[in-house]
């Protein structure tokens, strides 16, 4: 009997164990960094020159943006902005002034995601550190031992296409505030958690599986551990 209780447990554990592995995330973010009310989570893969970062954005139910420049000068002049809303629709801009930024004919990024829950919108990106061989002259690139000037926008109004979205209703500008260079950071508090793993989009879209379809995925992940351990029980007993 006690052989078999062992061998009951040695399973179960086998089971859950894969379990967790197929829910193992494909990208696992290194660093975390406060920049005001925003989480910024990235990975620098210097040798393949591809940074992985995802920007948790509060108070952006409408939709949310992350600017990257070089320099302190306040304003949205000369950045390359990613901007997202909804749980779809993801996409590259350019601003030569404060005025409206210009939609770049292609997005540049290697990959893209926009998933908003409540009015927290989560924009994550994958994109080459340096500028890419078909990308515009002004596109931002990231150089090492220089921190990048990160600039937010939200807004609580959905846009009607990528081309089309009302003026924002908050911004945020942090000079010099990141080196994404540097893997070995978190003042976030905790443990760094894994990030979602980002899909190359269809388009400009990329789509997160929201919570509905999480819990069913769990809990039919629960029940098919439950039968397998009622299985192995029956065989055992």
């Amino acid at each position: 009997m006690k052989a078999s209780f062992a061998t009951l447990l040695v399973l179960v554990f086998l089971m859950t164990a894969t379990l967790v592995q197929s829910r193992t995330q494909h990208h696992t973010l290194s660093s975390c960094q406060k920049v005001g009310p925003v989480e910024v989570q990235w990975t620098c893969d210097e040798a393949n020159n591809r940074l992985t970062a995802k920007f948790v954005i509060p108070n952006a139910s409408g939709y949310a943006s992350v600017g990257f420049k070089q320099g302190t000068t306040r304003g949205m002049a000369q950045t390359t902005i990613l901007l997202g809303y909804g749980n779809a629709q993801v996409n590259e801009y350019y601003a030569d002034s404060n005025s409206m930024p210009t939609r770049l004919s292609s997005n540049q990024f290697i990959s893209a995601n926009s998933s908003t829950v409540g009015s927290t919108t989560t924009l994550s990106l994958v994109r080459s550190l340096s500028r890419p061989g078909n990308a515009p002259s002004t596109y931002y690139a990231f150089s090492k031992g220089t921190n990048t000037t990160l600039l937010f926008a939200t807004s609580s109004s959905v846009p009607t296409s990528p081309q089309t979205f009302s003026k924002h209703d908050s911004t945020m500008f942090y000079a010099l505030a990141v080196d994404f260079y540097n893997n070995n950071i978190n003042t976030c508090g905790g443990h760094v958690s894994p990030s979602q793993s980002i899909k190359k989009p269809s388009g400009s879209t990329s789509v997160k599986r929201n919570s509905a379809e999480r819990v069913s995925g769990s809990f039919a992940m629960w029940m098919v551990s439950v039968a397998a351990m009622t299985a192995v029980m029956g065989l055992v007993w």
